[in-house]
């Protein structure tokens, strides 16, 4: 493992903890828009020809701003769900190459089995003396 991979592992946390505070950041401006957008399409009914229009422009103004938002506050919510972290990615990246490695192919089984039988002779010994 290169020394990049390791600080990319160590600094996952640090990442998903920025992934976080974006979308957020992005759902509070989100409910934010989304409440002026309502409020000024809900006043616009009452007002006057030169407001009406300024209103017109504003509404556009704020779906526009919907229309990227909300996407994005869904995609950085995946990818905050989806990146592991600092353990995870650790255990993803080192229990593969434990159980492929030789020694628990080979020499562990073979441990294994010696302390069974010792194991066993021992539990034979004590059922003896009983």
């Amino acid at each position: 493992m290169e020394w990049w991979e390791v600080y990319l592992l160590l600094k996952l946390d640090a990442f998903c903890g920025l992934v976080l505070s974006f979308t957020i950041t992005l759902g509070v401006l989100a409910m934010v828009s989304l409440i002026v957008f309502i409020v000024s399409h809900d006043s616009s009914m009452w007002c006057a020809g030169d407001v009406v229009e300024r209103q017109a422009t504003f509404q556009k103004m704020m779906r526009k701003i919907l229309i990227w938002i909300i996407p994005l506050f869904f995609m950085s919510l995946t990818v905050n769900t989806l990146i592991p972290n600092t353990k995870q990615a650790a255990a993803m990246w080192v229990i593969p190459r434990l159980t492929k490695s030789e020694f628990m192919t080979n020499e562990l089984p073979k441990e294994a089995k010696e302390l069974y039988s010792l194991f066993k002779a021992w539990l034979m010994q004590q059922a003896k003396k009983e």
